[in-house]
């Protein structure tokens, strides 16, 4: 190994490396380095190492722990098919061009925290991705994690630059975006499934959100979060309480929704122009649908009937700048809004962001 680095030779296409025979920390690899369907039967060490030409891992086997801490990649990276039986360490990790992990496999989890994607995150299949983390990273290229699978992840305080897709991706164990930020782009969400519980507390979507036919199993939290953009839920399941408690909503619809259990909307921060729909939403227990401590308008509450919700604290009538609302104002409110929502969420339900190969 010593002697091919020596000589700049980095072709590492096939080989098997035996136990501790590869520790490569802070090594430069000045060129292209392939380590193409190379099988690593210990621990690998690229920590700290600098790729400044593409670095490719297509199909590589390791299988044992694999540490990239602090690594940078100056040229595209390639984890296209490779196998990580043991965990992984990316953290504090550079990407400056491109990075793929088409249909990779995580065995033991993979750690990204803090690390920086200057260019795409690009994939179109992952296999089931164990405890996996995303916290404080940075993705300022388009980040696509479509039809994702993932077991225990967090995307925790990871900012999100560019375009984030999470279409149909589906989310089996524990999942938190707690105060992640979405800055560019609609976030798509679309027919994304959260089967154990999710945490999107203090997340802000500058741009909204597409959460159309998505399926929440357990409990959803969306307490605090910024909605500064137009944000559906159209067609939606939520089966687990779900809270909206706290959130900051400029424009929020659940037109068409399906809300098995309770739902809490309270000490809602708004505006005069803000919008809450629920048209045509199945709500099975509405006694279960709270409003607390909130500024309400009737229109909101148009196509659903809102009788058994429990409303307390709450103020009709009046904006949250205190301006006094007449009926001829909600009727203007309505004849605005209606045969307009059905359009904007038909259209936003079969909205696809661009992939990641229609940007290039």
């Amino acid at each position: 190994m010593e002697s091919k680095l020596e000589h700049n030779d980095f072709d590492f296409a096939g080989v098997y490396f035996p136990s501790g025979t590869w520790d490569c920390f802070g090594c430069k690899f000045q060129e292209s380095a392939s380590f193409h369907k190379a099988t690593f039967h210990g621990a690998a060490q690229f920590a700290a190492a600098i790729f400044s030409g593409e670095a490719n891992f297509k199909g590589v086997s390791f299988r044992g722990e694999v540490n990239f801490t602090a690594a940078t990649f100056q040229g595209k990276a390639n984890f296209t098919t490779a196998m990580f039986s043991g965990e992984a360490y990316f953290n504090k990790a550079t990407f400056n061009r491109e990075v793929y992990f088409d249909e990779v496999t995580f065995g033991e989890g993979a750690n990204f925290r803090n690390t920086l994607f200057q260019g795409e995150v690009g994939k179109t299949s992952w296999g089931l991705v164990e405890a996996t983390s995303f916290s404080a990273a940075t993705f300022r290229g388009i980040a696509n994690f479509d039809a994702a699978a993932f077991s225990d992840t967090s995307f925790a305080r990871a900012t999100f630059e560019n375009i984030a897709s999470f279409h149909a991706a589906a989310f089996y164990g524990r999942v938190s975006f707690y105060y992640a930020a979405f800055k560019m782009h609609p976030t798509l969400f679309r027919k994304a499934t959260f089967n154990n519980g999710v945490n999107f507390r203090s997340t802000r979507f500058h741009e909204g959100a597409i959460f159309t036919w998505a399926i929440f199993s357990d409990l959803t939290d969306f307490g605090s979060t910024r909605f500064s953009g137009a944000t559906t839920f159209a067609g939606a399941t939520f089966s687990g309480m779900a809270s909206f408690d706290g959130a900051t909503i400029n424009e929020v619809h659940f037109y068409a929704s399906t809300i098995k259990e309770s739902m809490s909307l309270s000490k809602l921060k708004t505006f005069p122009q803000t919008r809450i729909g629920f048209e045509h939403a199945m709500i099975e227990k509405p006694e279960r649908i709270s409003f607390h401590t909130t500024h309400l308008r009737p229109n909101w509450f148009v196509d659903v009937d809102p009788q058994k919700f429990d409303f307390a604290d709450v103020e009709w009538f009046r904006l949250p700048n205190e301006e006094e609302l007449e009926l001829e104002d909600e009727i203007k409110a309505l004849e605005l809004g209606q045969g307009l929502n059905e359009r904007r969420e038909s259209t936003q339900a079969g909205k696809r962001l661009p992939k990641a190969n229609e940007q290039r």
